[in-house]
């Protein structure tokens, strides 16, 4: 007998509704039919301009004598810019040209614009700068707020943009990816030029451990220890539970390629990859050994290859066994210790991972990023953690500049 109390029908229904509402929280759908326009914005400091305290207006827009002073964003993108047509109309005077003016959308939790900004559409071969007139905002279900400016052509000669960016006090870059995430949308152009040399490195060191350790045969990482070739199913869990090799140009399909055992979950979980997952401070599950056996499923790549492949498990059942180091024991103690190998140790490579166990400010300085560039690499099982975690933790750092 069917239950009276079934609620499958509502929940369906409500569960209908919540996915057309929830499409409110993507900035982009309302306005989804109107085409960007990459500027560059000038938004006004109110901290450091001073207006005249009666009146409060200022006796010069731009210039040297002018007390307006301006934030300017690279590459911030206005939407709904329509085509820019210049008309001409015959006047009392002669040819007389129509204003060039227009609105344009401001996604939420992007900028807060005001009356009195300006922009430049860089790619304009004209240096034009555009004046917003008038500002005006609507909040969505979300409690965000979108905006709608009105502009109007100001000049249209390149001085007057000259003038303008001798009175930019701090100078942000946009990052359209941002919108919608928690996430931030600007950053100061120093933090912006970190994170893009952060991310080159990353994408560099992403080919070299593909160099090195993707093995085409199996389709999947592997490393060497005399002469023997190892999988571990552990560091691929962790590559496949932290998008790894997601968010990259030189993005890998990654999946296991055997079958773990059914405590696997249990074992990871205090595996040292957890105390990356999880940055405990200070701390870190130290096994330095594992327990490798044969893969001879012939239900797998591994068992159908004529030379042989091993799998590496960090809490073995066995008693008796071959055993194989998976990192070296020091570095679970310089973690400990919260001590640096100096750049000449083949160690070093693990510096980002004991700065960033010990929570240090900056984990990723100049210092550690020329070490990872300049680092003489070798498929082992030393680059192959090493490489690994040194590529989740520049991840992190990037994610600590954008929150």
């Amino acid at each position: 007998m069917a239950k009276f109390t079934n609620t499958q029908y509502k929940n369906t229904i409500n569960n209908l509704i919540k996915a057309q509402t929830s499409k409110l929280d993507n900035p982009y759908y309302m306005y989804s039919d109107q085409k960007g326009t990459v500027v560059n914005y000038y938004a006004q400091n109110i901290e450091k301009s001073t207006l005249d305290q009666a009146a409060k207006i200022e006796y010069s827009k731009l210039g040297g004598n002018s007390p307006l002073k301006y934030n300017l964003i690279n590459d911030f993108v206005l939407y709904g810019i329509d085509r820019i047509v210049m008309s001409l109309n015959s006047g009392e005077w002669g040819l007389e040209a129509d204003p060039i003016e227009g609105e344009a959308i401001v996604l939420p939790n992007t900028i807060y614009p005001k009356t009195g900004d300006y922009f430049v559409i860089p790619y304009i071969k004209e240096d034009v700068l555009f004046y917003v007139n008038d500002c005006n905002f609507d909040t969505l279900d979300t409690g965000a707020n979108i905006y709608k400016i009105s502009y109007k052509l100001e000049y249209s000669r390149a001085q007057k943009v000259e003038e303008l960016n001798k009175q930019v006090v701090k100078t942000y870059n946009y990052i359209v990816s941002s919108v919608g995430t928690d996430y931030k949308t600007i950053i100061e152009s120093s933090d912006f030029d970190i994170i893009s040399n952060l991310e080159d490195l990353k994408e560099t060191l992403i080919g070299y451990f593909k160099d090195l350790f993707f093995d085409d045969d199996v389709q999947t990482f592997i490393y060497c220890y005399n002469c023997s070739n190892f999988y571990d199913p552990y560091s691929i869990e962790f590559m496949i539970r932290n998008n790894i090799f997601n968010n990259t140009d030189k993005y890998t399909y990654v999946t296991h390629q055997a079958v773990n055992k059914k405590t696997f979950n249990i074992c990871y979980d205090r595996s040292f990859f957890k105390s990356l997952d999880e940055h405990t401070v200070g701390e870190v599950n130290g096994m330095v050994n594992a327990n490798c056996t044969a893969i001879e499923d012939t239900n797998t790549l591994f068992g159908v290859r004529y030379y042989p492949y091993f799998s590496v498990d960090y809490f073995s059942d066995f008693i008796f066994g071959n055993m194989t180091p998976i990192i070296p024991g020091d570095v679970i103690g310089h973690i400990q210790a919260n001590e640096l190998y100096p750049n000449d140790d083949k160690l070093s490579i693990f510096n980002a991972w004991i700065k960033y166990q010990n929570n240090e400010t900056g984990y990723i300085d100049g210092d550690i990023m020329s070490n990872l560039k300049n680092y003489g690499y070798g498929n082992n099982n030393v680059n192959y953690y090493g490489l690994l975690t040194s590529i989740f933790i520049i991840g992190k750092y990037i994610e600590s500049l954008l929150r």
